[in-house]
């Protein structure tokens, strides 16, 4: 019997039932997660030991286990080990939940080849916009507090897609972005030059008439900001049936 002691290389793994995948929405800003689908579900791992983030313990989940160097699984409250991690490709969060949604099914203009060059960002900015499903976001936004939809703004494109901001952003999955000064950037990035993204800001959102989107690759997208629109449920309900 291998035990296992409070030491740094532990961490906390949860294992998430398939169809609770939503749920990972609500904890994708949160530093340091990684996830892995496997055959009993997903797997959540990056959770510290000590001051976890209190949205973590809300999580419904299958399986708690504390991990160590070698990978051996530990039940919570058990010092036996009962397997090991699964092997894998485990992504970041916000790229696990990342939903492939292009930018130009919002409306605007076209999609515009990359002039700037986005670089894996080391700022600990939250995403504050999440580009996903219009049904997804329209059922959820039927039951949402009020309090936090009063919070809310979004862009509908004519073919399912809905560009949500403000916080705290709705648990759901979608593509997460920071936007600031106009610049919706994907999470996880930002400009190649930081140092240049207010003058970048000014010129590309017109002086805010426009949102703009990038994609990874550095391609962007303009929207005119006129599209945006506080989210209520009437809103909701019109958006739905114009569609």
């Amino acid at each position: 019997m291998e035990e296992h002691s409070q030491d740094e290389s532990l961490e906390r793994v949860l294992l998430i039932a398939k169809e609770d995948e939503v749920v990972l929405g609500s904890i994708r800003a949160i530093p340091n997660l990684r996830a892995l689908r496997g055959e009993k579900g997903i797997w959540l791992r990056g959770i510290p030991m000590k001051k976890a983030d209190a949205r973590i313990a809300g999580l419904p989940c299958i399986g708690k286990f504390i991990t160590n160097e070698s990978g051996l699984l530990f039940p919570e409250g058990n010092l036996t080990p009962q397997g090991k991690l699964p092997k894998g490709d485990w992504l970041e969060l916000y790229k696990f939940i990342q939903v492939e949604i292009p930018a130009s099914a919002l409306p605007g203009e076209g999609m515009t080849k990359g002039e700037f060059k986005l670089t894996a960002s080391e700022s600990d900015k939250s995403a504050n916009a999440l580009l996903l499903d219009w049904d997804l976001f329209s059922a959820y936004a039927e039951t949402a507090p009020s309090i936090r939809m009063e919070r809310w703004k979004y862009i509908a494109g004519k073919d399912g897609k809905v560009l949500v901001s403000g916080l705290p952003l709705p648990p759901l999955p979608g593509k997460a972005y920071v936007l600031e000064d106009g610049l919706a950037v994907p999470s996880g990035y930002e400009l190649d030059y930081p140092f240049l993204k207010k003058g970048i800001a000014k010129k590309l959102s017109e002086a805010g008439k426009f949102v703009v989107l990038f994609e990874p690759d550095g391609n962007w997208h303009k929207i005119k900001k006129e599209y945006q629109k506080p989210v209520t449920r009437s809103a909701i309900r019109k958006t739905t049936e114009k569609r």
